[in-house]
């Protein structure tokens, strides 16, 4: 479980998320999940759901990126990337993604892209962030909030940061 929060401003769209993977009934907060990566130029995207998807959509991203910051471009690329996921690991796509792509962030989760103006969180933890966000918080307070009152959310804050 997990909580991932992102935020447009006029000049740069700031990203942060939580670092704890739960394996079964276990939590783990010293391996330092990567639910925020940077994979190429202009491009940085946060994962929640299971790791073996999150760890295919890293590859895919290093490979592979959106033809065009619009709704057309990234369900292109979530298309492929699902086909590349039946493919290889027999699973289609389950997770949800922020995607901050050419100065535009998408929500994507069972192929519905939303194109988001202000803010967004998803994960477990989102329950909490979207209020903080909504009451003037910050990615890094709304993650602490999650952080404080979501059983699934701990570890260190991660930030990344992308221009726009």
């Amino acid at each position: 479980m997990t909580v991932i929060a992102a935020q447009v401003f006029d000049d740069r769209i700031e990203f942060a998320a939580d670092s704890q993977t739960s394996r079964g009934w276990r939590k783990e907060t010293s391996i330092g999940a990567a639910k925020i990566w940077h994979p190429q130029e202009n491009l940085v995207i946060g994962a929640s759901g299971l790791v073996k998807e999150t760890v295919m959509m890293r590859a895919f991203s290093r490979r592979v990126r959106p033809a065009r910051p619009d709704e057309e471009g990234i369900a292109e690329w979530i298309l492929s990337f699902d086909d590349e996921l039946r493919t290889k690991a027999k699973i289609g796509t389950d997770n949800s993604y922020l995607v901050g792509f050419d100065g535009t962030l998408w929500a994507v989760r069972h192929f519905e892209i939303i194109r988001i103006h202000d803010y967004y969180a998803i994960g477990s933890g989102s329950d909490f962030a979207l209020p903080a966000l909504m009451l003037g918080a910050n990615v890094r307070q709304a993650v602490e909030a999650a952080i404080q009152f979501d059983l699934y959310c701990s570890g260190e804050i991660v930030e990344a940061s992308l221009p726009r």
